[in-house]
């Protein structure tokens, strides 16, 4: 699909899958919210969002729109903005991490817009056994730097 060529998945997954994947994450104190959209009193399911805890200072944050009709429309970074929240006020993390491949302009905006600064290394809270096939940025945000978005 075309959110494939944007991120490093290059096998399809079954619904069974994904749902090991979900409860595995339930298991390891790792979290996947849905993003949802209410259209005509209806919820649409329309991405997710992944918080992975390195340890209790530590996360990492990841998202997907899964839904074309919701891009360009600021829709996954305020819903990324409230994930942040999350992890800053009720987790109390101290740093997030997140990465971005740099051929995927709309991931590296939403972090620039959410204030994640760019590192000039991969950070070794990250598994150095990862290898992708393309180029990778790295960011951090801290929570002195965390703006919390207004909109809602």
């Amino acid at each position: 699909t075309s959110n494939q060529k944007n991120i490093e998945i290059s096998k399809k997954y079954s619904l069974i899958d994904l749902r090991k994947f979900y409860e595995n994450s339930k298991k390891s104190k790792n979290f996947l919210y849905g993003i949802f959209y209410l259209k005509n009193r209806k919820k649409n399911h329309i991405g997710n969002i992944h918080i992975i805890s390195f340890n209790q200072n530590n996360c990492y944050v990841g998202y997907l729109l899964g839904n074309k009709k919701y891009r360009n429309k600021g829709v996954t970074t305020f819903a990324v903005n409230l994930a942040i929240n999350k992890c800053f006020e009720f987790y109390k993390f101290k740093n997030i991490y997140s990465n971005s491949l740099t051929s995927n302009y709309a991931s590296l905006n939403l972090l620039k817009k959410n204030n994640f600064s760019i590192l000039s290394k991969k950070p070794k809270i990250f598994n150095s056994k990862e290898s992708f096939k393309r180029k990778l940025l790295y960011f951090k945000l801290t929570r002195k730097s965390y703006i919390k978005n207004q909109k809602g």
